[in-house]
């Protein structure tokens, strides 16, 4: 076989590998991220859930306070009665507790919903954080797979780096050129296999002249179609 169409199917070969692992360091990463992002986005909503419960418990403390306040108020009015001098003096004081009542039903029923809010996320939250616990300790284990995969990846990925500049170094460098201009240009190999007197990268017959000029093997030989250097499989040989 002509030494360059050797070189160049074994750089075909190499890129293929790098090709593959590309993929599957894309398809980890990916993953690892997608497994993180799921992670925060339950962990953002259960936060979201007990900074509800908080805000909530405070504003239920501060509601009872007021409450409070306002019975001691309805008490005093109440002893105030027995002070009132004239008709004026008792309408306002009957105002004032006419006011307070209203304002204590509001209260009221504040509170009795604010109750229910609490008990309702407190409740969420407990069967939340035992998920997530769950969840969490699943993704983790994933993510470390992931880690431990990609780590791998990534060596095997450089390993082919530098057998693929071996080979490069033994390409002339127009050869290389024409070889990289099309990996560049179509995202795929400028280099393939003749099968049955088809092209196997544009699935054209090829004429009896080019194949038989491919088994004089002399000089490169390019598919008349797609312009990709061709070669022989060895049940073709």
């Amino acid at each position: 076989m002509n030494e360059q169409l050797k070189h160049l199917i074994g750089l075909k070969e190499i890129d293929s590998r790098i090709r593959s692992e590309e993929n599957q360091i894309k398809e980890l990463s990916e993953k690892s991220v997608n497994l993180q992002d799921e992670l925060a986005h339950i962990l953002s909503d259960f936060n979201q859930k007990k900074e509800k419960l908080n805000t909530d418990e405070k504003d239920l403390r501060s509601k009872e306070r007021r409450l409070d306040e306002i019975n001691i108020h309805l008490k005093q009015l109440k002893e105030k009665i027995y002070q009132v001098k004239n008709a004026k003096e008792m309408d306002a004081i009957d105002e004032e507790v006419a006011k307070a009542k209203k304002e204590k039903v509001l209260i009221e029923e504040e509170i009795l919903a604010l109750m229910e809010s609490v008990e309702g996320l407190s409740l969420q939250i407990k069967e939340e954080e035992q998920k997530f616990a769950q969840i969490n300790s699943e993704a983790m284990k994933k993510i470390e797979e992931c880690k431990v995969v990609l780590e791998e990846a990534n060596k095997r990925f450089e390993l082919l780096k530098n057998e693929k500049n071996e080979i490069i170094v033994k390409v002339d460098k127009p050869v290389l050129s024409e070889y990289e201009k099309f990996f560049r240009l179509k995202g795929d190999f400028g280099v393939c296999e003749v099968k049955n007197g088809t092209c196997q990268g544009c699935n054209v017959n090829v004429s009896s002249t080019i194949e038989n000029q491919i088994k004089d093997n002399s000089h490169l030989v390019r598919c008349e179609n797609c312009a990709r250097i061709l070669y022989l499989g060895e049940e073709n040989e």
